[in-house]
């Protein structure tokens, strides 16, 4: 199918500096493939959001000014596309009449397309605005140095309970490009077992610490349609997206912390979510905003950390050399993977090569403690730290899962035998 072309395409940013504070807007009017016409314009006190509107009103007044046959109008704010297009609700009284001006003057044209596109395309009209700014202000400064997202990349992280019988993931996956047809999704895996919170926040943790800067949407959610629905900005620059049920929080504290947390509000979209699909009707569209560069100050409210429910597992402590454990994971190859970290666990001596004593129920078993499986001879088990950053307790190809018959939740106590 041959692209749909325009007579006009209309390129719009506004931003102030604070929020709100001093504002700018910018217009580029392309026709023919050139500029004929731009707008660059100081507007006063305003929010960013307010400029934004300001920006495409200036911009399709001066393009009436050209033509009323068709025109393509292209913006990088997704809270401003989403509201023309009818799929975002307009909740605040400064934008709505700034958004019915807008749709009237968008009638006049004979034929109108809107597009939301990132904002490294839409650099021509952020120029105009910040050179009205430094115009006015007499200060240079970056326009919107923190109202886009701390997310350098446009990166998805898709984890769930959905499996791949059924169509949960797909649908999910589509809405969020159908929102940010220029993002990434990246499935982590859609293989938890149904509602384990537990397997899907370890899983998470140790996915998100070797992938860049992204947007992580995780749903593994038994309550749903019951809890809040949260964003959780992180110290290193994630969003995690999910529910409030403890399965954000372990990859939280790997990404460097909570920097500030947040509960979506649902009823920004024009249809109510679906209380049973909040994965599809909820997060996709935060997770999907977020990773175009929307504030999630935009799309939920801000909250106490420290009212989040509490996570699926902890981290064990180490007293007078004992340490005692909690089986948190068990992957396919029946690894369990113990709730202390390498870091802790070396600085109280549990470096390999080492002897340590194992106590699991009515286990009482003297481990090595090794480099790799191969340290033991076939189907022995040994004590290693992995690839999750975690100690496990492991047997050279068997599982140590099932020699033990251990589930994920059972405590254990380590000592420190012979370094």
């Amino acid at each position: 199918m041959a692209e749909e072309t325009y007579d006009i395409t209309l390129f719009v940013d506004g931003g102030s500096r604070g929020n709100p504070g001093p504002a700018g807007i910018g217009a580029v009017i392309v026709r023919d493939g050139r500029a004929p016409a731009t707008v660059s314009e100081f507007i006063g006190e305003a929010t960013n959001n307010e400029a934004e509107y300001q920006a495409l009103i200036a911009g399709l007044k001066k393009a009436a000014e050209l033509s009323s046959g068709s025109i393509h109008v292209k913006a990088d704010s997704l809270l401003m596309v989403k509201q023309l297009l009818g799929h975002y609700k307009i909740k605040s009284d400064q934008l709505r009449p700034l958004h019915a001006e807008a749709a009237a003057l968008l009638k006049t044209f004979a034929r109108v397309g809107i597009e939301h596109i990132p904002r490294e395309a839409n650099a021509a009209a952020d120029k105009l605005v910040n050179a009205a700014l430094d115009k006015a202000t007499g200060k240079t400064k970056k326009l919107k140095p923190a109202a886009k997202p701390i997310v350098e990349s446009s990166v998805i992280t898709f984890l769930s309970d959905f499996g791949h019988r059924d169509a949960w993931t797909a649908i999910v996956k589509n809405t969020m490009k159908n929102i940010n047809p220029h993002a990434d999704v990246l499935s982590i895996t859609h293989d938890i077992e149904s509602f384990d919170v537990r397997q899907g926040a370890f899983v998470l943790e140790t996915a998100v610490a070797d992938i860049n800067a992204a947007v992580h949407l995780a749903v593994v959610d038994p309550a749903v349609g019951a809890g809040r629905d949260l964003i959780i900005q992180t110290k290193r620059g994630d969003y995690l997206v999910g529910p409030d049920n403890g399965l954000l929080l372990p990859a939280a504290t790997r990404l460097g912390g909570i920097e500030s947390a947040y509960v979506i509000r649902a009823d920004d979209s024009a249809a109510p979510p679906c209380p049973t699909f909040h994965a599809r009707d909820i997060f996709a569209l935060a997770a999907a905003a977020l990773a175009a560069g929307e504030e999630p100050g935009l799309l939920a409210d801000l909250i106490d950390p420290v009212s989040l429910a509490p996570a699926p597992y902890g981290y064990a402590t180490v007293v007078d050399g004992q340490i005692d454990v909690e089986i948190i994971n068990i992957d396919g190859f029946g690894t369990l993977r113990l709730n202390v970290e390498e870091e802790v666990a070396q600085s109280a001596g549990y470096s390999p090569p080492a002897l340590v004593g194992l106590t699991l129920e009515d286990a009482q078993l003297e481990l090595n403690l090794g480099r790799t499986f191969t340290d033991v001879g076939q189907n022995e088990m040994l004590l290693l730290f992995d690839s999750s950053g975690y100690l496990c307790v492991a047997v050279n190809r068997g599982s140590a899962a099932a020699v033990l018959n251990a589930t994920a939740g059972d405590k254990a106590t380590l000592r420190l035998l012979k370094s």
